[in-house]
């Protein structure tokens, strides 16, 4: 039991046997005083609870593994009396996560601020929140919390690694023969025009060809002859293996000033696999190549081979979400559609998981 109240219960008994045994005008005091004590301390910590509010943002929602997230925090108190005192508790999933503080002393109608920051060790989506608010009245009595959901998911992107240089596979020319294989993308490739669908982005439109026949045609695309660079991440549990880690906290003075140490991927093969897997796409995709990628883990993704930036952080985001699972790799992808990878990836595939 907290302190106020086992003073606020003395004082009330005290009062009762006081009266009933003595009848003085002090235990009659000390029985109003006990019981207009608890009832003040009761509206004032309900009345700053309705009126306190909190605003949690951060500028990126987008970062990699070392980086540092900066949220910034924002407690109104909406009420006119004071605050005495109110208690942040961050409740994110994310590791070493800051953000928890206790401020004392916020009048009313007025806001304080802080900035909280947290050195991102692991990939993955985490929801920034929720955010609870613990507020209490001055004498320690009642206290009441408030529970903030989260509006906003923050995406880690594994770490990507400094590639210089990467040799290409033997025989393997950065050209090729025209595929004649229509493409969502424009490319340098035309290969006809077609009537207008809803949907055509309008940089797709031929004017010239729209003016003559008096509608609107748009322009049809083949895809890229140039050889495609394709990445295949194996999520397969059986097929990975890892140690157990010590965790390295990093203080709130240490990001402050710069002393953070150099982040290093956990002990875990498929946590290497993903950094590879991302380091590559970034290191072919900077390299103007178009890049596909699959993964077989918590789901099966494909995404067609594209050379654009968006391309780039469809993938990164694919692999910081991948975790391990019994879903076996190469049946899955021996199943895809002739179009949707590479014809040569069974081949390759069944030589990785059945080597002779």
């Amino acid at each position: 039991m907290k302190a106020g109240r086992v003073l606020i219960a003395i004082l009330f008994l005290v009062g009762i046997i006081g009266v009933y045994v003595n009848g003085a005008p002090l235990y009659s005091r000390f029985l109003y005083f006990s019981a207009l004590l608890a009832i003040t301390s009761w509206m004032w910590t309900f009345l700053i609870a309705r009126k306190i509010s909190l605003e949690r943002t951060t500028r990126e929602l987008r970062a990699n593994v070392g980086d540092t997230l900066e949220e910034n925090y924002k407690i109104s108190n909406n009420a006119r009396i004071l605050a005495p005192w109110v208690e942040v508790i961050n409740q994110t999933k994310l590791p070493f996560s800051a953000g928890s503080r206790l401020l004392t002393q916020i009048s009313g109608n007025q806001n304080r601020t802080y900035t909280a920051r947290t050195w991102l060790t692991q990939r993955g989506s985490f929801q920034l929140g929720p955010t609870t608010i613990n507020i209490g009245d001055l004498f320690g009595i009642f206290s009441t919390k408030r529970t903030f959901p989260a509006k906003e998911t923050l995406i880690v992107f594994p770490m990507i690694q400094d590639i210089t240089h990467f040799p290409s596979s033997p025989g393997l020319l950065p050209g090729g023969h025209v595929i004649q294989r229509k493409s969502q993308e424009i490319t340098p490739h035309a290969a006809g025009i077609r009537e207008y669908i809803h949907g055509d982005a309008m940089k797709r439109i031929h004017w010239g060809s729209s003016i003559k026949r008096n509608k609107l045609m748009v322009k049809e695309f083949e895809q890229d002859p140039q050889a495609e660079v394709w990445i295949y991440l194996d999520a397969q549990k059986t097929a990975h293996y890892q140690l157990s880690r010590d965790v390295e906290e990093v203080l709130f003075q240490d990001i402050l000033f710069a002393r953070r140490p150099k982040p290093k991927l956990p002990p875990a093969t498929i946590e290497y696999a993903v950094s590879i897997a991302a380091s590559l796409a970034h290191y072919f995709i900077r390299q103007r190549r178009a890049v596909g990628y699959a993964s077989v883990g918590q789901t099966y993704t494909i995404l067609p081979a594209d050379r654009s930036e968006r391309q780039e952080a469809k993938i990164f985001r694919n692999p910081c979400l991948c975790r391990s699972k019994w879903k076996p790799f190469y049946r899955r992808l021996s199943l895809n559609p002739s179009h949707a990878t590479p014809a040569p990836l069974n081949c390759y595939t069944h030589y990785i998981q059945h080597p002779k």
